[in-house]
């Protein structure tokens, strides 16, 4: 419980660069100490022992604390693919994705359900398929006390809606799955509210950022359309736990925009605690 609505960020705002001892470094400098590393080529070679061995390196030099890590995902990771050849490379590849997780000390790994559904298709056996996927997945997490997550997306891909994310989630009763909201997803893809309420008891992570309900465009809040004061209010009631994760998009100076967020928290979390449900 010491992580309830914690300061922290994805590395995804370096996507475009390798991760580094200087991106690292930035985001110590802005206030934050608490991170989600982004596992996707070339940002992050999670597939390198090397590569991962120098990054807890770096990480555990500067005090700062992994709280999750965000699998690769694209078609070769497709874990609801009816191509039983990706869907058993994917599920080998998020499954070593745990074993990062657990050499940088993180607790969740977080997870899409699967890449775009072409119109008209049948989803149940891409969500039959994601399901087989997660059993054998939270097989491994649940061994290594890990909490497998799965991600609400983008209108058009499994997992693009409160209840289909409610329901794939729910059919496991481990512990040891939860719900990540993506609140710039949720801006898109229906009611972020109803979402919070829907995700209430699964809920163990964010992704935050802002965007104007169109495009998924990972900017500060307050730079889109999302009322954070009912969205804070509405998490709050809920009784969340876990971290307040800042997931923004690169600009010019990363680090201007992470001490921004980092300002903008501030505000957030007083809202945050005048809200909470004790």
């Amino acid at each position: 419980m010491t992580n309830i609505f914690k300061l922290a960020v994805s590395t995804f705002i370096f996507e475009d660069k390798p991760l580094s001892l200087k991106e690292l470094k930035q985001i110590k400098e802005a206030g934050f100490s608490l991170i989600e590393v982004w596992g996707r080529k070339p940002h992050f070679d999670f597939t390198n022992p090397k590569a991962v061995k120098k990054i807890k390196s770096s990480i555990n030099s500067l005090g700062i604390k992994v709280a999750s890590f965000h699998a690769p995902f694209g078609e070769a990771y497709d874990l609801s693919s009816c191509d039983k050849d990706i869907r058993r490379g994917a599920v080998k590849e998020i499954i070593h994705s745990a074993e990062v997780l657990e050499e940088l000390g993180g607790a969740r790994l977080i997870i899409h359900g699967g890449i775009r559904v072409n119109e008209g298709e049948n989803r149940q056996p891409l969500i039959s398929n994601l399901k087989t996927s997660l059993e054998e997945i939270l097989k491994i997490c649940e061994g290594k006390k890990k909490v497998l997550v799965l991600e609400n997306m983008l209108p058009g891909r499994v997992g693009d809606t409160a209840e289909e994310v409610w329901e794939i989630a729910n059919s496991f009763k481990s512990i040891y799955i939860g719900i990540c909201l993506d609140t710039g997803h949720a801006n898109i893809g229906g009611d972020l509210i109803e979402t919070i309420k829907k995700f209430q008891s699964r809920l163990v992570t964010l992704h935050v950022s802002d965007n104007s309900g169109e495009r998924d465009d990972h900017h500060l809040p307050g730079e889109g359309s999302i009322n954070w004061p009912e969205f804070l209010a509405a998490l709050a009631q809920g009784s969340y736990d876990g971290p307040f994760m800042y997931e923004l998009v690169k600009r010019e100076d990363n680090l201007a925009i992470l001490r921004k967020a980092k300002s903008i928290y501030g505000k957030f979390k007083a809202i945050f605690k005048e809200n909470l449900v004790w």
